[in-house]
């Protein structure tokens, strides 16, 4: 039996969603179980991305536009890129091993954003194979030769059409990373596959009652076999709201080490935050909190780590410490490539996304041993701080800076939560995620047996 992880695209930034799926794969080739990481974009560029991502899974990797093309990029490609005067990129030519063109990218400006506007995939004897034509750098359309005929499709039908013929070649489980609701729709009308498992990294509702975009057709169809989520809460409810079959499997292991900095030993009166600077993470929030709490204790502060996905939101973020007169106690110090580590820097961190699936951060930072000030929403907080930390109404930013004050203040509190962190992290090693996995296989495999017989 083969299982098929499967992502619309793989990109050489690893976001959460991408680092989940790299580690449930090698979850499974632990597990030694024939599995394949399969995407649907047009990237002549994937081998360079594994190798600079995970070298170790890209012999797992299966990617429909090269499964088409074939023999054409057998041995690899290399990409010549053209610009325009104003080093505007205008096309990218794609070329194989024996020097032949084997594909282009035309591109356009879109509001001063370079976007693509048309693909074109070649056959090994130059004749045209596939041509994508996009709008707004999603595939609007698709042009598909087989056997002499032109067949007009969508990239939808195309993604089907490919997932039906893997498929059909040995029993498969497909596992679908679900983000879009057209990708899902494509995965629904997969007949072959043995079994159809959907992961949710989000929460999946907007407000109390309804579905997060994204998410609709995969709920609503009631045709994935298993749906399963990163926290027990979100699979309890999932399962009473869609009388669906739900395990709970967090999307990605930790590593706890054996001893971490002690609190005595870090920066003191210390508040440090590793993030990504996107508008879901109220990063605002927590500015606002550690402005509150430093007028109640001047040693009070902040360091921030983190990626930025929003410019904009960055910008607006620096303008706060500015206005608020605090640069001298908050500070951004960039990316950090050990999150764990620089969790050890400091005596607590406070958490206020909007929403979240699980909450990578969270555990990071429980597992460094700093307990964690956050917004009590669903789900990662609520289920994953336990006594390691203190859980405030969501949207108070009076009580979130009223918990760090008390937090900072009360040593014997953090010690207790410090160690009460470590020992919850540990339901979240690398043996606790395997076996969840190995449980499922199992009832995956036992129903194969069942539908054969």
């Amino acid at each position: 039996m083969q299982h098929l992880f499967l992502m619309e695209f793989f990109g050489r930034g690893q976001s959460g969603r991408s680092y989940a799926v790299t580690e449930r794969v090698r979850v499974f080739k632990a597990l030694q179980k024939n599995v394949r990481l399969v995407t649907f974009d047009y990237n002549p560029q994937y081998n360079d991305i594994w190798q600079a991502v995970a070298p170790d899974l890209e012999a797992t990797h299966l990617n429909m536009m090269a499964y088409y093309q074939g023999d054409a990029i057998a041995g690899g490609v290399r990409v010549e890129r053209l610009h325009d005067h104003q080093q505007v990129t205008v096309v990218d030519r794609v070329f194989n091993q024996s020097d032949r063109l084997v594909g282009e990218i035309y591109y356009g400006l879109d509001n001063k954003t370079v976007s693509r506007r048309v693909a074109i995939l070649y056959n090994a004897d130059g004749s045209e194979l596939i041509r994508l034509l996009y709008q707004q750098n999603k595939v609007a359309q698709v042009h598909f030769w087989q056997a002499g005929q032109l067949q007009v499709m969508s990239f939808t039908a195309l993604v089907r059409q490919f997932l039906q013929e893997i498929t059909a070649q040995e029993p498969s489980v497909i596992y679908a990373d679900v983000l879009e609701e057209e990708m899902t729709q494509a995965y629904l009308g997969v007949s072959n596959a043995v079994a159809k498992v959907a992961y949710i990294h989000a929460d999946h509702h907007v407000g109390q009652h309804q579905i997060l975009v994204g998410f609709r057709n995969l709920l609503r169809s009631r045709q994935f076999d298993w749906i399963v989520t990163g926290t027990h809460n979100q699979a309890v409810d999932v399962q009473t709201e869609w009388q669906c079959r739900t395990a709970d499997i967090a999307p990605a292991s930790i590593n706890v080490p054996q001893s971490v900095t002690a609190l005595a030993d870090r920066r003191a009166m210390s508040v440090v935050v590793v993030t990504r600077f996107d508008r879901i993470k109220r990063v605002e929030d927590m500015i606002a909190a550690v402005v509150q709490a430093h007028q109640q204790n001047r040693d009070i502060n902040l360091q921030l780590y983190g990626t930025i996905t929003d410019q904009a939101y960055y910008t607006q973020l620096q303008k706060q410490v500015t206005e608020a007169h605090a640069s001298n106690y908050i500070t951004f110090n960039g990316a950090t490539t050990d999150a764990v580590a620089t969790f050890q820097t400091g005596q607590l961190t406070v958490f206020t996304s909007r929403t979240e699936g699980f909450g990578r951060t969270l555990l990071e930072a429980l597992a460094a041993g700093t307990p964690v000030v956050s917004y009590d929403i669903d789900y990662g907080p609520r289920a994953l701080i336990g006594k390691g930390g203190k859980l405030v109404s969501d949207g108070r930013v009076d009580l979130l800076a009223n918990a760090l004050v008390m937090g900072l203040a009360d040593h014997h509190w953090r010690e207790q939560a410090s160690e009460a962190a470590r020992q919850q992290a540990t339901q979240y090693d690398a043996p606790h995620i395997t076996a969840k996995w190995a449980d499922l296989i199992a009832e995956l495999e036992h129903c194969d047996e069942n539908n054969a017989d």
